[in-house]
């Protein structure tokens, strides 16, 4: 009785030792199927039809993620349409930026050009030279603002070049003050630059 036992136990063990074998191969080819699929659709941005044969759950679970799969791909379809049309608008921008920029380099030239001339001209009283400096001074500015238009496109576009240089504090807020102070004297109000003793240049 104790032989037929033993040799139960081994035909038991042997069969449950191969259906183990089995269900692990199964679950090694469920889980590379379902690894490659994921990984497709997210690599490749394709839909996958997932239809596995088995319990209700498992296919449940590969409809759920075919529909998935579906979405992810004209989801992805629609961000990379959206990018490329974003792409041409941000073209069309920098384009138009630099169009209009050279186009207002040219009249903006003869305006620092004739204020410089006037600034320059004995003849002219000193208030006329004084209104001559501003208008030279902001237009100066203006052709600071234009030049950083024409650099921001050129970043866009990856073409622009940096430098670091030094910038007197002081000296810009003077110029500053100059060139607003006739705006605050239109409308009668006093402006006044004040700078603390001590402070870094």
């Amino acid at each position: 009785i104790s032989w037929r036992v033993i040799v139960i136990m081994l035909v038991l063990v042997a069969i449950i030792y191969y259906l183990a074998r089995r269900f692990a191969h199964k679950a090694e080819l469920f889980d590379k199927e379902l690894t490659d699929g994921i990984t497709k659709m997210l690599e490749e941005n394709e839909a996958i039809d997932m239809k596995w044969h088995g319990p209700v759950e498992i296919q449940e679970l590969g409809e759920k993620l075919s529909r998935l799969s579906e979405v992810h791909a004209r989801n992805t379809e629609r961000a990379l349409h959206h990018a490329h049309e974003l792409e041409a608008s941000n073209r069309y921008k920098s384009e138009f930026l630099a169009n209009v920029s050279h186009e207002l380099r040219t009249p903006l030239n003869s305006i620092l050009l004739l204020s410089k001339l006037i600034k320059e001209d004995p003849v002219c009283s000193p208030e006329q030279i004084e209104k001559a400096a501003v208008i030279n001074a902001a237009g100066k500015d203006l052709k600071s603002l234009i030049d950083n238009i024409l650099d921001l496109s050129r970043i866009e576009a990856g073409k622009t070049t940096f430098s670091v240089h030094h910038v007197d504090i002081s000296e810009l807020l003077e110029e500053l003050i100059f060139i607003m102070k006739p705006q605050f004297e239109a409308k009668n109000i006093e402006l006044a630059l004040a700078l603390g003793e001590g402070l870094p240049e």
